[in-house]
């Protein structure tokens, strides 16, 4: 048996040796470059037990915008009044919330104008009676001026009289008491409508021809006095020569 073994690694000697008797190389592949350690192992994020879902904030969604409007709902405040400052009479002008609509806005159009004259506030209301006498010939004029007439102004217009509008334009027990409760007191503010139909506004404009008409008649007068004048010196500065040249000759 001894024998057996010792032919055997006789055998495997003799194949490994070369005919030489050296030793044959082997080729062997080159050492590994050390790797680098591998990243940890990330958790599974689709394991239940990692996350806790349920220790997550919730994210606070916006309300949703309606886009609906109730235009019935929808109030308008009443104008504010600093009541540090209390208003004084016939100093500031508010207007009402709750007025009619011939008060709110003038209505031009189709040959008629409809406008509101207001008054300042004040503490009494003949106080308001007194300003709207006073103030009411020239919000009329001031009212023509914008809507009406196109070649003067009227205050050329020498028709036009407070008398006048107050019996053809004044809409008579036509007029509005806007009461103001401040912390200083009550205060009052009149309004009265002015409608001028399309009657009086043609009547208006004819009363524009005719200024127009007469400031160029006197436009033309005053030029023919001028010439006339002019005229007359020139004649008479004549005679004046005429005379010298007379009394020269007869010296």
């Amino acid at each position: 048996m001894k024998c057996i073994i010792s032919c055997f690694l006789f055998t495997i000697i003799i194949t490994v040796q070369n005919p030489e008797g050296d030793v044959a190389v082997v080729d062997q592949p080159p050492p590994a470059a050390p790797s680098a350690p591998a990243p940890p192992e990330l958790e599974d994020p689709s394991n239940a037990e990692s996350l806790d879902i349920q220790a997550l904030p919730e994210r606070n969604e916006p309300p949703a915008l309606s886009t609906k409007v109730e235009v019935e709902n929808i109030q308008i405040d009443p104008p504010k009044v600093d009541s540090s400052s209390p208003v004084q009479p016939m100093d500031k002008l508010i207007l009402p919330v709750d007025a009619p609509d011939w008060v709110r806005a003038p209505q031009v159009g189709e040959g008629e104008l409809r406008f509101a004259i207001p008054t300042a506030t004040a503490e009494d209301l003949e106080k308001c009676y007194e300003e709207f006498d006073s103030q009411l010939l020239p919000e009329v004029q001031r009212a023509l001026d914008m809507h009406v007439l196109r070649y003067t102004s009227a205050s050329q217009l020498k028709p036009l009289t407070k008398k006048y509008i107050e019996d053809h334009w004044l809409v008579q027990n036509c007029e509005y008491d806007q009461v103001i409760e401040l912390p200083s007191g009550t205060y009052h503010q009149l309004w009265k409508q002015i409608y001028i139909s399309k009657d009086q506004i043609e009547l208006v404009r004819s009363w524009e021809e005719r200024a127009i008409l007469g400031e160029r008649i006197v436009k033309v007068g005053a030029l023919g006095g001028v010439s006339i004048g002019g005229m007359l010196l020139l004649s008479g500065l004549v005679g004046v020569l005429a005379r010298r040249e007379s009394r020269k000759l007869k010296a």
